[in-house]
């Protein structure tokens, strides 16, 4: 008797759980059900009014089915056959009242947010999105805007050709067009409309028909999802005004237009003030021969004076004048035997490259075949000899020199610039001695720290030339402010409109147009400020910068005239200014013919040494240029190196403008 009663109830224990786990199931499976959410179009109607301007006028009428819980509504209006669509508005159509805008976008579950629209322009679309709470209901709402540049104008008609939508992701019921001309078609005059959907189906589920002489309707039934539906309507010529169209067309880019002219009109007054202010009627007018250095400026200062900035000349002239006063002693760095091994491995391939594409060439006879290779090669020859002839030699072509300078007497200040100190300080530190080939081999952070100090040298070296010469009315630390201000500037401009909510004073300024005549002022004023602010050289500047220029004139021409006092001390001295001048080679040329001694500050290789005979100007020249190159191109290497860390035609659905989709989430 026990064990059966425990029987029992074991049994009934069974039955109970399986009869739970039944009921468990069959009540998440109703709530799943009942969270299966669907929608579709139970009806959409469209109203478009073509106005006399060439502007259309459309109102949508969409009602939604739901099944299920939904809070946002979208539609997008492609772009890529039209100007533009504005006056956008969203009315809900059981109570008529209309959605407020909003500038940004918004959370679709906040309750805050229902009764809420927006607009954007993004991804070749305009896009209109609101906000609402429905749930297992149909809901209608309202959409209207205008249409700009929809209109096909053609030598005996004009044409609407008009997608009503292509890429909605659920059916539509129905779909009804009504298109309205502004004014009747005189009777004989052409009107004609026609439908197009993208399956073929049977006449009655797609039809268009003329109702008067100014009213066109279009029907369709069951469109498919992603199924489009394109409208068209043409009408006799006059109908419609074409020349209103460019003024419309005005109208609506009147952002980029006047944004364009406003930044015209600010180059235009940038460069007339600069003509006015630095070349009409200033200085003396004329470039007369100098044979002096002006003011005895040092090279740095007057290639400020002449280019108003630094070039990479400027150090490298630097220390040949240091060099010549008595400072600095340079010396050619002879390089290491793994350099000749890769001057030899360059050499080499491009050696046998040559021969074997000369041997090609000859081993036959010459005809026009061969024409074309040989001039390849020749030009490719001409271009080696050209690098060959502006290094100096092989050696300089494919290796870049390296040099060692040395301090000769690091207590020795007099007669020094405050830049020409600062920049000793910085090559040399607390030793006597600076290697471009260590420097190039330098880790990044002292790369850094070199680059750091140059740039702080050259910001001082634009102050110390301000302030020596009193040569200028806008000085360089006030251009120099200007880069602040300037970013500043952009700063505020990004803030506006990408930030417009916060700005409420010009909010209804920010859209496409808005932010281009922002964009626009904005630059227009910085370009003003430029040119207003840029450094800019007084009367007294003016003739310094000409009586420069007459030195100048004079480096490149002293060989022509042969100036009867040109000697080694002239040559070594001025030899600097021609350095920053780009003319050194002239310079030298100027005293081939005198036998002058090897620099005592320059140690070289071969006949370029201390106390390896004379030499000519001619002869050193090629040095010097190596020299000149080579230590550019060595502060240039740890520069980069610290761095591092529409209209109809034909018929078909889908063809016309407009289109686009919508749905609800």
């Amino acid at each position: 008797m026990v064990e059966g009663f425990l029987l029992q109830r074991f049994l009934k224990s069974i039955y109970l759980l399986i009869a739970g786990s039944f009921l468990v199931l069959c009540v998440l499976s109703s709530t799943a059900f009942g969270q299966t959410r669907s929608y579709q179009y139970d009806d959409i109607t469209v109203g478009i009014h073509i106005n006399k301007d060439t502007t259309i006028d459309v109102y949508e009428r969409q009602t939604f089915d739901f099944q299920g819980e939904y809070h946002q509504g979208w539609r997008d209006i492609p772009l890529d056959k039209i100007d533009s669509v504005t006056n956008i508005s969203v009315i809900d159509a059981d109570t008529g009242i209309p959605l407020s805008y909003s500038w940004k976008r918004l959370e679709k579950t906040d309750p805050q947010n229902w009764g809420k629209f927006t607009s954007w322009t993004e991804g070749g679309k305009t896009n209109i999105e609101w906000y609402y709470s429905a749930k297992d209901t149909k809901k209608t709402w309202f959409l209207n805007y205008t249409i700009h540049g929809a209109i096909g104008f053609y030598q005996e008609y004009d044409e609407l050709y008009w997608n009503i939508f292509s890429d909605y992701t659920v059916p539509v019921k129905t779909v009804s067009v009504e298109v309205t001309l502004p004014e009747e078609v005189p009777e004989g005059g052409k009107l004609e409309s026609r439908v197009y959907r993208a399956r073929n189906t049977p006449w009655l589920l797609a039809a268009s028909s003329v109702i008067d002489r100014k009213t066109l309707h279009y029907t369709a039934l069951d469109m498919a999802p992603q199924e489009a539906l394109t409208i068209v309507a043409q009408w006799e010529k006059g109908i419609v005004d074409k020349s209103a169209y460019w003024t419309d067309s005005i109208k609506t880019h009147w952002g980029y237009i006047v944004g364009f002219l406003i930044v015209l009109a600010s180059l235009v007054f940038g460069l007339l003030h600069w003509f006015f202010t630095e070349k009409y009627h200033q200085g003396r007018g004329t470039v007369i021969p100098q044979y002096e250095p002006p003011e005895n400026l040092h090279p740095a200062m007057a290639e400020v004076i002449v280019k108003e900035r630094i070039t990479d000349k400027a150090w490298p002239a630097t220390i040949v004048d240091l060099a010549v006063r008595g400072y600095v002693q340079i010396t050619e760095d002879k390089p290491y035997f793994m350099e000749v091994i890769q001057k030899f491995l360059i050499i080499l391939p491009l050696g046998f490259f040559i021969f074997v594409l000369v041997l090609f060439i000859f081993a036959g006879s010459l005809n026009w075949t061969t024409l074309p290779m040989l001039s390849i090669i020749l030009v490719i020859i001409l271009a080696v000899y050209r690098v060959i002839r502006a290094s100096g030699n092989m050696k300089g072509a494919i290796i870049p020199k390296n040099y060692i300078l040395e301090r000769t007497a690091p207590d020795k200040l007099d007669g020094l610039e405050d830049y020409e100190k600062k920049f000793l300080n910085i090559l040399f530190g607390g030793g006597r001695v600076f290697s471009t080939k260590e420097m190039k081999k330098a880790r990044n952070a002292k790369k850094q720290e070199f680059y750091k100090s140059i740039s702080k040298l050259k910001r001082k070296l634009y102050k110390e030339t301000e302030a020596d010469t009193e040569a200028y009315t806008v000085g360089f630390s006030v251009e120099q402010k200007r880069v602040g201000i300037i970013v500043i500037a952009i700063i505020i401009g990004i803030v506006v409109v990408q930030f417009p909510q916060s700005f409420s004073f010009i909010s209804p300024y920010i859209n496409d147009q808005g932010i281009a005549f922002w964009i626009s002022l904005i630059l227009a004023v910085l370009i003003i400020y430029s040119f207003l602010h840029d450094a800019r050289l007084n009367k007294e500047g003016q003739i310094l910068r000409e009586e420069w220029l007459g030195f100048k004139l004079y480096l490149e021409t002293a060989e022509k005239y042969r100036m009867q006092n040109l000697n080694p001390d002239v040559f070594e001295k001025y030899l600097p200014y021609a350095i920053i001048f780009g003319v050194e080679k002239k310079w030298a040329k100027t005293f081939e013919s005198i036998n002058m001694p090897a620099p005592s500050w320059y140690h070289g290789a071969g006949a370029y040494a201390v106390g390896g005979g004379n030499l000519s100007g001619q002869s050193f020249s090629p040095s010097l240029s190596s020299f000149t190159s080579s230590f550019s191109a060595s502060l240039a290497s740890s520069f980069s190196s610290a761095g591092s860390g529409g209209a109809g035609g034909g018929g078909g659905a889908g063809g016309g403008g407009g289109g686009g989709g919508g749905g609800a989430s």
